[in-house]
């Protein structure tokens, strides 16, 4: 075998190397975040709270509290009308 010395940078190689890497990280995490928020908000629904004060208590002392979380419409109290379909949840 003969005595191959491996490839090696050379200074001004490693510095332009550095420096380029550098540049990239300062300058690219802005529109990558900008890219990422975009997309986001096109894909995501917002999700929908309804939370109230009134409680529901029954014997025994268990409370039950009225609240809804989800997507979409919060499903409504009572009776669906003859016809009407129901609320659509995912």
């Amino acid at each position: 075998m003969a005595d191959e010395q491996p490839e090696t940078m050379s200074r001004r190689e490693l510095m332009s190397a550095g420096g380029k890497a550098t540049v990239a990280s300062i300058v690219f995490p802005p529109f990558l975040q900008e890219a990422l928020s975009r997309a986001r908000l096109q894909q995501a629904p917002s999700l929908a709270v309804a939370a109230g004060v009134d409680r529901i208590v029954m014997a025994k002392g268990k409370t039950y509290l009225n609240g809804w979380a989800g997507y979409g419409e919060p499903p409504r109290r009572g009776r669906r009308r003859h016809g009407t379909p129901p609320s659509r949840t995912r």
